[in-house]
C-alpha cells in the first residue's frame, strides 16, 4: 500500500495548483453525505440514491471519458452508504484473493475511502504514521470486486498503525455477512457501478456522525491493468477530497470535509462551490490504442499546417479512448470554421540509456514489463533455494524496492520475481511454500500469485504463542505433506499440504533446516548435528565434519550436502548413510573484509541440486 501511495503524493507534492487542476487530483476540499432517501435496494444500480452530492473523480481531463469516478456517500442511524458510478476500459478486474492478499488488493481496479467517525474529534484531525496515531475512530476502508470468484469484498483497518476491527478477519477484511455490496456491469462494458452499505457497527462507530456533523475524510480510485493484478501507474490514480496536497495514507490532516447534510436534493453551485471552474472542451474524438504508452496528437488545417498540438507525449492506455480540445489553436484563438485533421503518433515512454548496474545481476539488470528483469532482494542476503522441476526458486530475507521470491531456468535466466521477504523454501512442484517469519505461505509456481490453502487460509496456522517463538527455521516438501521447524520450541510440524491444516508434532532438538530424502522421510539440522527422521523418531546420522550446520540439500541418489558455517565455512558432502566423501570450499572459507576468495564460501546456507547434479 504504502508504495502506491507515496508515488502519488510525491506528484502531488510537486504540483502547482494549475496542474493538480489539469490532471484532475485533489479537486474538492469537501463533499455532502446525504440522508438516505428511504430503503436502499443494494444491488448495483444507484438510481434510489440521492447523488445530488456526488462528486467526479478523474486522474486527468483528457482520459475522463474513459477514467473517472461518480462518487456519492450517503448515511442513516444504522450505516454509511458508498457508491460510484465508474468508467474503466477493462472493468471489475481485480484478482487479488482476500485470503492471500486482503491488504493489497488496492493494486488493481479498488475504491479506496479514509474518514473519521467521531465528530467531537473536529476538524482538522491531526494523525499520521510517523507518531503512530492509534485512533479507532479513524478509519481506511477498501472496496472491490474479487474477479475469480466475482464477489464484492471489504477491508477495513484503523488508526494511522493499521489495527485490525472487531470481527475483521486476516489483514482487516471485514465477513460478508458485516455488510452489503454489490456490483454492477455497465450496459457498453467499459465501466461498472458499486454500491457499499456498512453498518456503522462494523466500522466500531461509537457515536456516529449525524446531520450538520463534519469530519474528515479522503478519498481515492485506482484502475488497474487488464490482468488484474496491478494498477496502471501514475496515469490510473484519482485522488480527491483533500484540503492541500500530500500523503492521505500518512497524514490525515491533508483530508478534506465530509459534511453530513441535513436534507437532500442539493443544487450543484452548493457542492461545487469553490471549486475551480473546468476548462470547456467542447470538441472530441475517439480513438482505439493499440497498447498503453505516450501519445502526441496534433490538429491540422487543410492546408497541412499544425494549428493546434493536442497531446505531446501523455500517457495513455490501451483500448478506446476519447481526446477533448476547447476549439483554440495554439495562440488560444478560435479556430474558424473549417476542414481539420487529426493526426498522432504513440510509443513507449522514452527512457534512459543503460550504462552498467551495481549489487544486480539480473539480465537486464531493470524491471521489465514482463516481470523478467532485475534479480533478487535489495536489503537482505540470499537465504533459501529449492529445485522446481528443471528450474530454480531462490529467496531473499529481505526485499523492499527488489524481489524477495524469484524463479530462474535452469541457467539461471530470470522467469519472474514478487516482493516478499522470505527464509525457508519448499516446492511440491506446482506451488512454492515460502516460510515468512512465523508464517508459511503458498504461491502459484507458474506465475508467483498468492494462493489458500484448502481450508481457506492463507498461511499454514502456527503453534500458539509469539512470532519469536514461532519463528520457522526449516522446511520441507514430501508426499503430501508439508515439514516446518520450530527451534524455539524443539519441534517439527506437520501440515496437510493441500488442506493446510495441522496434523501433528514431532519432539526434535533446536531444529533448523530440512530436507526431504528419495525415500519420504527427513533430515534435519538438529543441536549442531544431522539427524534422520522417520515417522517422528529421531537416529544420529551425521555427528562429525559438520560444525554449526545451516543447510541441507539431498540428491536423487540419495547424497547429503551439508552447508557450514562455524569454522569450517564450506559444504561437507556425505553419503546416504552418513559417511564423510569429501569437501566442497576451502575449509575456513574466505573472509569477510578483505580481499575476495573464490575458493572459500563464506556463511553458506540455502542449498539445492538440478537435474545435471549441480549444486
Amino acid at each position: 500500500m504504502r508504495q502506491l501511495h507515496l508515488a502519488v503524493g510525491l506528484l502531488l507534492l510537486t504540483a502547482s495548483s494549475l496542474y493538480a487542476q489539469e490532471t484532475g487530483w485533489g479537486r474538492h476540499k469537501r463533499m455532502f453525505a446525504m440522508p438516505a432517501p428511504g430503503k436502499v435496494v443494494i444491488d448495483g444500480n444507484l438510481q434510489d440514491w440521492d447523488l445530488s452530492g456526488a462528486i467526479t473523480v478523474y486522474v486527468m481531463a483528457a482520459t475522463r471519458e474513459v477514467q473517472s469516478g461518480h462518487v456519492a456517500v450517503m448515511y442513516d442511524a444504522e450505516a454509511l452508504y458508498l457508491g460510484a458510478d465508474v468508467r474503466d476500459p477493462t472493468p471489475m478486474m481485480n484478482r487479488h484473493s482476500p485470503e492471500a492478499e486482503g491488504d493489497f488488493a488496492w493494486d488493481a481496479d479498488s475504491f479506496q475511502f479514509r474518514m473519521v467517525l467521531d465528530p467531537s474529534l473536529g476538524y482538522p484531525v491531526n494523525a499520521t504514521t510517523w507518531d503512530r496515531t492509534k485512533n479507532d475512530q479513524l478509519v481506511h476502508l477498501l472496496l472491490w470486486y474479487y474477479t475469480d470468484r466475482q464477489e464484492p469484498n471489504l477491508h477495513v483497518v484503523s488508526g494511522m498503525t493499521g489495527d485490525l476491527l472487531p470481527g475483521a478477519e486476516k489483514f482487516g477484511v471485514m465477513p460478508k455477512k458485516m455488510f452489503e455490496a454489490a456490483y454492477h456491469l455497465a450496459a457498453d462494458g467499459r465501466g461498472y457501478s458499486f454500491e457499499y452499505r456498512i453498518p456503522w457497527a462494523t466500522l466500531a462507530a461509537k457515536q456516529p456522525p449525524k446531520a450538520n456533523d463534519v469530519v474528515a475524510a479522503t478519498l481515492q480510485f485506482n484502475w488497474g491493468r487488464a490482468d488484474g493484478l496491478k494498477t496502471a501507474g501514475y496515469s490510473a490514480w484519482g485522488y480527491d477530497l483533500m484540503a492541500f496536497p500530500g500523503f492521505p495514507y500518512q497524514n490525515a490532516g491533508c483530508w478534506g470535509k465530509l459534511i453530513f447534510s441535513p436534507t437532500g436534493n442539493l443544487p450543484r453551485e452548493l457542492v461545487e462551490e469553490g471549486l475551480p471552474p473546468e476548462k470547456p472542451l467542447p470538441l472530441s474524438f475517439a480513438y482505439d490504442l493499440p497498447e498503453e504508452g505516450q501519445v502526441s496528437l496534433a490538429l491540422f488545417n487543410a492546408d497541412n499546417e499544425v494549428v493546434r498540438t493536442l497531446a505531446a507525449q501523455a500517457p495513455r492506455l490501451n483500448g478506446r479512448v476519447v481526446e477533448k480540445w476547447d476549439g483554440l489553436d495554439n495562440l488560444g484563438q478560435p479556430l474558424p470554421p473549417g476542414t481539420y485533421t487529426w493526426k498522432g503518433l504513440y510509443h513507449k515512454p522514452l527512457t534512459t540509456e543503460y550504462v552498467l548496474s551495481v549489487h544486480n545481476s539480473g539480465q537486464p539488470p531493470w524491471k521489465t514489463d514482463d516481470n523478467t528483469g532485475g534479480w533478487g532482494g535489495d536489503h537482505g542476503v540470499p537465504s533459501a533455494v529449492c529445485l522446481a522441476g528443471s528450474d530454480m526458486v531462490l529467496a531473499w530475507n529481505v526485499a523492499e524496492a527488489g524481489w524477495g521470491i524469484i524463479r530462474t531456468d535452469s541457467e539461471g535466466k530470470k522467469r519472474w520475481g514478487i516482493l516478499k521477504s522470505v527464509n525457508e523454501l519448499a516446492t511440491d512442484g506446482a506451488r512454492i511454500f515460502a516460510g515468512e517469519g512465523a508464517e508459511v505461505r503458498c504461491y502459484d509456481l507458474k506465475d508467483g500469485r498468492p494462493l489458500s490453502y484448502g481450508n481457506g487460509s492463507a498461511f499454514l496456522a502456527p503453534p500458539e504463542g509469539d512470532d519469536q517463538t514461532n519463528l520457522v527455521t526449516g522446511l520441507a516438501y514430501a508426499d503430501g505433506h508439508v515439514y516446518a521447524s520450530y527451534a524455539a520450541r524443539d519441534a517439527i510440524a506437520v501440515y496437510d499440504a493441500n488442506q493446510g491444516t495441522f496434523l501433528r508434532f514431532w519432539a526434535v532438538p533446536a531444529p533448523g533446516a530440512l530436507a526431504a530424502r528419495p525415500d519420504g522421510s527427513l533430515l534435519a539440522v538438529s543441536a549442531g548435528q544431522v539427524v534422520a527422521i522417520i515417522a517422528g523418531a529421531v537416529k544420529p546420522l551425521i555427528t562429525e565434519r559438520v560444525d554449526s550446520p545451516a543447510g541441507l540439500a539431498v540428491a536423487a541418489d540419495g547424497t547429503i550436502y551439508v552447508a557450514n558455517r562455524g569454522r569450517l565455512q564450506n559444504v561437507s558432502v556425505f553419503t546416504a548413510d552418513g559417511k564423510y566423501v569429501r569437501s566442497i570450499g576451502k575449509e575456513g572459507g574466505r573472509p569477510p573484509i578483505g580481499r575476495y576468495d573464490p575458493a572459500g564460501m563464506l556463511e553458506p546456507r540455502g542449498m539445492a541440486l538440478d537435474p545435471k547434479g549441480r549444486l
